[in-house]
């Protein structure tokens, strides 16, 4: 199973594309190897991760499935879901592979 850094993992709602206004969780992985000039994101991994709104503190790296038990713990009932309870998975990749 593989492995992942993560840099942060928040819900918030959309705030540009098709999505606008839709509650998302959002999860930013570390070690971008782009320097863009706008971006303000530090991707710097870090040993530790926290949740934000759980209070909960993960440790880098982060498996499938334990990325999928964070998921879980939020509040999915207000997130848009589409047939068979699977959720709609929406990428932006801000790095190269």
């Amino acid at each position: 199973m593989a492995n992942a850094y993560i840099k942060e993992i928040f819900e918030s709602l959309q705030g540009e594309a098709l999505y606008i206004g839709q509650k998302q969780i959002f999860i930013r992985f570390s070690k971008c190897n782009l320097s863009c000039a706008y971006c303000d994101t530090d991707f710097k991994s870090q040993e530790n991760i926290i949740v934000h709104g759980k209070n909960t503190i993960v440790k880098n790296p982060v498996s499938a499935n334990d990325l999928k038990k964070i998921i879980d713990n939020f509040d999915t009932d207000t997130i848009s879901f589409s047939s068979d309870n699977y959720y709609d998975v929406l990428v932006a990749l801000k790095f190269t592979l």
